[in-house]
């Protein structure tokens, strides 16, 4: 008697039949999970990272604050910064008509607060743009061209570097006078070796890159090849150093004024709004006065260093690799 052989448990499986396609699904996906690759620029990755920078957010906030305060600046006060208000005293305590009190001659605090907010800014601006424009232009040329523009331009740079900043501020505004010019002049002046060197090195890569070896043989201009192809490369670190530059500028014009080899009364500038704080009796008992000047230097530097900050880590290369 024969016996049917009944199937084993451990036989494989049947392996399902692919899915025909149909007129709705003619290439059979249905079910097939879809992948969506979105594909952004350097600068849109760039922005994003900065945005994630908590920080750099806050300094943003910051000194978009204060720049907006310095310019509708007659809008948040009544007063001249150069008003002197015999009615109400001088080195009064803050009240409902000066919200900050007075300073030594009776004029606004406040006002002069304000006011001097806008002579920070734009020393800190103007020296910034005058020491990018000759850092840059130098350090195009010795990165560029190399060998005796290179040696003389940079030697030149060492001296620069290696004289004493104080005796060249000391010098430079005793022959032209203490004033804001002279201010965004000297720090200018002080300012561009960092940015030649900086520069400079970034030539020394990028000159070496393929696409330069490319225009050169297409018979593209030196003039060309450098505003064109070169420098638009360099724009982030140049971006990083003008920011902290801001800052920089910023505490350097205070410094002076406070020393009396800046900006001038009656002229208005935080720098010149702490200088009562030299007397005992005012740095003690009348802290309204050279305070608030205090606070808005901090403020505006630390805002400015955050913005630094973030921008370094948002074009910074390792950084994106990172992200």
């Amino acid at each position: 008697m024969s016996t049917i052989a009944q199937p084993s448990d451990s036989s494989p499986p049947a392996t399902p039949a692919p899915a025909s396609p149909t007129p709705a699904d003619p290439w059979g996906t249905t079910g097939a999970t879809q992948v969506v690759v979105e594909h952004i620029s350097a600068g849109q990755a760039a922005i994003r990272r900065f945005l994630r920078h908590r920080l750099a957010i806050v300094g943003v906030i910051v000194v978009v604050t204060v720049v907006v305060m310095a310019i509708v600046a007659p809008l948040l006060s009544p007063w001249p910064p150069n008003y002197i208000d015999f009615i109400t005293g001088s080195r009064k305590p803050p009240s409902d008509w000066h919200p900050l009190g007075t300073d030594i001659v009776g004029r606004d605090i406040w006002a002069r607060l304000l006011y001097g907010g806008r002579t920070s800014i734009i020393v800190g601006l103007g020296a910034v743009a005058l020491y990018l424009a000759i850092g840059t232009l130098l350090g195009l040329a010795a990165g560029f061209y190399g060998g005796k523009v290179d040696q003389v331009i940079m030697r030149f740079t060492d001296t620069i570097m290696s004289l004493p900043p104080l005796l060249l501020i000391i010098v430079f505004v005793a022959a032209i006078g203490p004033s804001i010019y002279s201010v965004i002049t000297v720090i200018g002046l002080l300012g561009w070796p960092i940015t030649c060197r900086l520069v400079r090195g970034q030539l020394l890569v990028l000159r070496e890159s393929e696409f330069i070896t490319a225009a050169r043989v297409v018979g593209v201009g030196d003039r060309t090849i450098l505003f064109r192809h070169m420098l638009p490369n360099i724009f982030g670190p140049l971006t990083v150093v003008a920011t902290f530059g801001v800052a920089t500028a910023i505490l350097l014009e205070s410094s002076l004024s406070f020393l009396g080899l800046g900006v001038r009364p009656p002229q208005s500038s935080w720098g010149n709004l702490i200088t009562e704080a030299v007397n005992p009796n005012v740095l003690n008992d009348v802290p309204w006065q050279w305070m608030p000047a205090a606070v808005a230097i901090t403020l505006m530097v630390l805002g400015v260093n955050f913005i630094g900050d973030g921008l370094r880590d948002a074009l910074d290369p390792r950084t994106a690799k990172r992200g």
